[in-house]
């Protein structure tokens, strides 16, 4: 038995077939993690649509507008709102009764090679050792934040031990900080 706890497989013949996905201890990751509309990865633009965002938020998208900008082109009205629309969001999905039992929940990047090069990204980027992963971090931390003040109030009967996920490859495989 292996000493991590989940193995996952995205695509191919593990994921869609039941007997091998058991042989190899891996679970279903729809069982264990919450969709957003219907999907578990490459979902950020589901959390905050181009369409229905784009033109009233801007800052929220990187200046290619293949990705977030997870910092709001440092516009720090933007963010909060930027925030405060995707805690609404995960409140609600935390709500559905689907997902009583689910403790994961994911907020992933688009899969693309490229990140946003604003200002405000930039300098982030540069502070943490050259890791783009620390804008979508700091992001979700705060997100969580909102998440957690709500399970300790009137979210309460929603309450567990949520995690969010994110992807680590492409543009944010680099850790803002190194264990030496």
């Amino acid at each position: 038995v292996p000493d991590y706890e989940y193995i996952m497989s995205n695509y191919g013949f593990i994921r869609y077939n039941a007997t091998v996905r058991n042989r190899f201890r891996m679970v279903n990751d729809d069982a264990l993690i919450i969709p957003v509309d219907g999907t578990i990865n490459h979902n950020s633009f589901k959390w905050l649509p181009k369409s229905q965002y784009e033109k009233s938020h801007p800052k929220w998208y990187s200046d290619d507008g293949k990705q977030l900008c997870y910092t709001a082109h440092g516009e720090k009205a933007e963010f909060e709102e930027m925030v405060g629309t995707v805690t609404k969001k995960m409140k609600t999905i935390l709500q559905d009764p689907d997902n009583a039992d689910k403790r994961m929940i994911t907020f992933t990047h688009e899969d693309t090679q490229t990140w946003c090069a604003c200002k405000t990204c930039t300098e982030l980027k540069n502070k943490y050792g050259g890791a783009n992963s620390a804008s979508v971090i700091l992001f979700l931390n705060r997100v969580k934040e909102n998440i957690d003040e709500w399970f300790e109030g009137e979210g309460s009967a929603y309450k567990r031990d949520l995690l969010i996920l994110f992807l680590g490859y492409h543009q944010t495989n680099k850790p803002p900080s190194v264990y030496d």
